[in-house]
């Protein structure tokens, strides 16, 4: 299991490397579509899922990648690793250095594994299943407020293209009459592990993949914190959904926002 993680962060490091000594270069834009929706990818973002392929193929031959620029391939593989070479792509494509390499290992669904780096902060969260999480090295753990008044979270904003922009925008509407503070990073990893580590209470978005939480999902829950759906579901169905993470106690409080959101526009 060791040797696991640091495979993963050898993995988000090499990636990270490259979308760093990218930053500065004049970007190479395109646009994918992915279940109905069209968003940016970068030059960095192929390179550094090239890079990361290449490392794995030297290590673990025989083990499957999921990653979100390549092919489909089965979720609940028997030794999988979950690449996003770059979360935070548009963040990227604009100069804004808020976005990470994100790099779980999973056995049939679960995730045993995981490693989010953040190259422009030096930050390298990890986790390994029932040991604990950590960033750089140093353990990490949640906050423990429950009142949701005093809470910062960070909330997802996708463009009006998506189709979940309606459910977004009024679940912002939501929280920013419910919580202390509401963020928008535009990185759903980075906004767990900030979660992780007690510099938020809780993070929503929506239009996740398995690529964009598996690695986060786990730190956060190692670190004391609470996600949803489980991870094991996202290996069963890694398909765009709602991801809520949370300190724990204002889990059910943020699962209740982002219902209500979606219920008030049905009415």
């Amino acid at each position: 299991m060791g040797d696991l993680m640091s495979i993963a962060a050898r993995c988000a490091r090499i990636g990270g490397q490259v979308i760093a000594g990218r930053f500065s270069a004049a970007r190479a834009l395109s646009w994918k579509v992915q279940d109905g929706v069209a968003s940016i990818v970068t030059d960095a973002d192929l390179a550094a899922e090239a890079a990361i392929r290449e490392f794995l193929a030297s290590v673990c031959p025989d083990d499957l990648v999921l990653a979100e620029e390549g092919a489909s391939v089965d979720a609940r593989a028997p030794r999988l690793w979950v690449v996003d070479p770059l979360d935070g792509s548009t963040n990227y494509a604009r100069g804004n250095p808020v976005c990470c390499v994100s790099v779980a290992y999973a056995e049939a669904g679960e995730v045993l594994a995981a490693a989010v780096y953040d190259p422009f902060r030096r930050e390298l969260f990890t986790a390994r299943r029932g040991k604990g999480a950590r960033r750089n090295g140093r353990p990490v753990t949640v906050t423990t407020s429950a009142d949701l008044r005093e809470a910062v979270i960070a909330c997802g904003a996708p463009s009006p293209r998506r189709p979940d922009a309606a459910a977004a925008r009024r679940l912002l509407h939501l929280a920013t009459e419910q919580v202390y503070r509401v963020r928008v990073y535009g990185s759903t990893a980075l906004e767990l592990c900030w979660v992780a580590a007690g510099r938020l209470e809780g993070a929503v978005n929506w239009n996740s993949h398995w690529w964009d939480v598996a690695a986060a999902a786990l730190i956060l829950t190692e670190a004391g914190g609470a996600f949803s759906p489980a991870a094991q579901d996202w290996g069963a169905n890694p398909t765009c959904t709602t991801s809520i993470g949370s300190n724990g106690p204002l889990q059910a409080a943020l699962e209740g926002l982002a219902r209500r959101s979606v219920a008030d526009l049905r009415e």
